[in-house]
């Protein structure tokens, strides 16, 4: 399996991988092209549907999105309702009250058009409108017990990578954990990536969420749970993304774009497949106490993380391309914060007034965190004390 030229070392599997049992659902229908949200209409009419419940935020509304949207499933003869009040950071509150919202309408299809806050929340509201209950009744995989809307998304960032997902990831009000609702009929049915739509994101949020997408290629590649499939999407989703996201950050053409999307929705489906670690465990209570964007968190978080795992699964990092495989940790943990400093992003998290005093609670939760459970090294509350002391 080979995923470089000939020039640089290939991806090779050892006897042990190929004997390790392993399961992938890969079913997805995958629409790329640039404009084609404007095809979203046909794609519906296709699925048999007379209505659907287009879920979205006011910064899609403000960029002009939902008028192409509106006008191809005008032509195709699909009513829509529309919810366009989807917030940053999905909340257990939040989901619930949008589920209550729109529980009155009638419609078959759910739309997500959005970053990964909008396809959570598109995610966790087809649980509670086809399953009743509260969002936390489905934390875990598969506790959803009847038929569930298809849906489609939608995605307007290059980074969460939750279109490709089954997962809604929402934070618990009560505590500020964030719980990962699952089940393959919450899964879009159809994910269409539009390279067009990147357009009009502002450039910080074009670096965050890139750094996002380049973490869940690092994590889920080291993973405790991957395997050959997750691992080839793995090094495919960081050689599209690490090769253009700094001309991106500057401002990408249609194909540096496109390559963004596909490689954000491929470390997506790595994420799907093998899960996350500790940098996405500690990042969470940065999120919830800090107002610390995600994908700023996890980018200061990483490479600590990556000299953590280093000493378990140093050769592992070895198969992303452009990694020195005589040094890989220190490779790639200084490629990562290079391409922060690139983008213009704060060094250290004390830059973001995080405080030493806070740390100590910070460690709990992220020992708490589900992501952590799949570090290729256990994260206890000891360990995330050091990673956020070595990132202040």
């Amino acid at each position: 399996m080979n995923l470089r030229d000939n020039s640089r070392p290939t991806l090779e599997l050892s006897l042990s991988d190929q004997l390790l049992p392993f399961s992938a659902n890969l079913g997805q229908d995958l629409v790329f092209g640039s404009k084609s949200l404007s095809r979203i209409g046909p794609i519906a009419q296709k699925m048999h549907v007379d209505k659907i419940l287009l879920i979205t935020d006011q910064g899609i509304c403000q960029a002009g999105h939902l008028e192409t949207v509106k006008s191809s499933l005008c032509d195709s003869d699909i009513e829509s309702v529309i919810f366009d009040k989807v917030q940053e950071n999905p909340s257990s509150y939040s989901v619930e009250e949008t589920a209550k919202t729109v529980s009155g309408e009638l419609f078959d299809l759910i739309v997500a058009i959005g970053g990964g806050s909008v396809m959570d929340t598109a995610k966790a509201v087809n649980f509670l409108l086809t399953n009743g209950g509260r969002i936390k009744d489905y934390k875990g995989y598969g506790k959803a017990h009847n038929p569930m809307f298809p849906s489609i998304g939608v995605p307007t960032t290059a980074g969460t990578g939750s279109e490709a997902q089954s997962y809604a990831v929402v934070t618990c009000s009560s505590d500020n954990i964030k719980i990962a609702c699952g089940d393959s009929k919450a899964r879009f049915k159809t994910v269409i990536l539009d390279p067009h739509l990147l357009e009009t994101v502002p450039r910080d949020v074009v670096a965050t969420t890139t750094l996002d997408a380049l973490s869940h290629a690092v994590e889920s590649l080291v993973s405790r749970n991957s395997h050959p499939i997750s691992r080839m999407y793995s090094c495919w989703s960081w050689k599209l993304l690490e090769k253009t996201c700094e001309q991106v950050a500057k401002r990408g053409n249609q194909r540096e774009l496109g390559q963004m999307m596909i490689g954000s929705y491929l470390a997506g489906m790595a994420v799907e497949l093998s899960m996350l670690g500790a940098a996405h465990a500690c990042a969470n209570p940065l999120t919830s106490r800090y107002p610390i964007r995600h994908g700023v968190a996890v980018s200061l978080i990483l490479p600590q993380v990556i000299i953590f795992n280093g000493r378990k699964v140093s050769s592992r990092y070895q198969l992303l391309e452009g990694i020195d495989s005589d040094s890989p940790v220190e490779t790639l943990a200084t490629r990562l914060e290079t391409l922060r400093m690139h983008f213009g992003l704060p060094k250290s998290l004390s830059e973001l007034g995080v405080s030493m005093s806070s740390i100590a609670e910070m460690a709990e939760e992220a020992e708490g965190q589900w992501t952590g459970r799949f570090n290729p090294i256990p994260l206890t509350a000891e360990a995330a004390v050091g990673i956020y002391k070595a990132s202040l």
